[in-house]
């Protein structure tokens, strides 16, 4: 029987106490069968470890405290190293900027095609022109805010997003305006460059550019493709064995490179294509059956394509 106040009957087995230690024979007897007492020599006391510890007392054994600390510590070392690690391994974000809560005034010659930009004189080189690709607010391209104004010079507002020595605008919608004020761009000759087959990766413009961070790879993908859908210009990254990073804005050498360049997006491809030079933008005119998907990323080093300048 249970010790009072309870009356549950319960297995019972048998015990005996040997030089200060309890030993309990494993196999039980009925519930409720009695069994005598194992009795204690006089002046003897149990030999009990001093690291038995039960959770309701206010403070464990010294062994097993140094034990736990010891454990406590070592796990938080290895976190740290683990944190360190990822660290150590993670990409830098790139030097790219976007003007999100700085709107601009800009006035230059437009060009709508093959990739919608503003020339503008530079002051102190007025042969020379900065190139800004344009584009609309959102995932949206500029051709239709810039339709019929090709060859006109206009003012405009607009948000400055900028890497590498490349810019890009993200025009203000309703601002865009004939003017008589600005003094008209330099017209400046297209460089052939030749033809090369280049690897590298398809991306948007306007996220590479600036707007986003990382704004390349398959983590990139969704996003490039939404920007490509609605009338981003795409580009291709080079990366050279310098680890300088060439962009070539895509054109058509007939028919359309959107829809090759969508399927593609965040992919390594190969291209063959004429390299032109306007300025500081590259371009590679070149088609869809000229294109080549990769099975791995492309080792750097294809080809060395810089621009003429990097001065804003």
């Amino acid at each position: 029987m249970s010790p009072p106040p309870f009356h549950e009957k319960v297995a019972t087995f048998r015990v005996k106490v040997e030089k200060g230690r309890v030993f309990v024979h494993p196999r039980p007897f009925p519930p409720g069968t009695p069994q005598p007492p194992a009795r204690v020599e006089p002046g003897r006391e149990l030999a009990v470890p001093d690291e038995f510890y039960i959770g309701y007392e206010p403070r464990a054994p010294k062994p097993l405290a140094q034990h736990v600390r010891g454990v406590v510590a070592g796990l938080g070392l290895a976190a740290v190293l683990v944190c360190m690690l990822l660290l150590w391994n993670q990409d830098t974000l790139a030097p790219s900027f976007f003007e999100f809560d700085n709107t601009r005034d800009f006035a230059g010659a437009v060009e709508e095609t093959p990739v919608p930009l503003l020339r503008v004189s530079r002051p102190n080189a007025p042969e020379s022109n900065s190139r800004y690709v344009l584009v609309a607010p959102g995932k949206h391209g500029a051709t239709e805010m810039l339709r019929g104004l090709h060859g006109t010079t206009v003012e405009l507002r607009g948000k400055l997003a900028y890497r590498d020595g490349l810019m890009m605008i993200e025009m203000v919608p309703g601002t865009v305006q004939a003017s008589r004020l600005a003094a008209p761009a330099h017209v400046e000759e297209t460089e052939n460059l030749g033809v090369h087959t280049l690897r590298g990766e398809i991306v948007d413009s306007k996220c590479y550019l600036g707007v986003m961070n990382p704004a390349q790879g398959k983590v990139h993908r969704d996003c490039a493709v939404r920007c490509l859908s609605g009338g981003i210009p795409p580009a291709l990254l080079v990366r050279h064995a310098s680890g300088h990073a060439s962009l070539l804005m895509l054109e058509a050498a007939e028919g359309s490179i959107r829809e090759v360049a969508l399927q593609y997006a965040g992919e390594s491809v190969s291209i063959r294509g004429t390299v032109l030079r306007s300025g500081d933008t590259l371009r590679l005119r070149t088609s869809a059956a000229a294109l080549l998907v990769q099975t791995k990323r492309p080792k750097p080093g294809s080809v060395s394509v810089r621009p003429a300048s990097n001065d804003h």
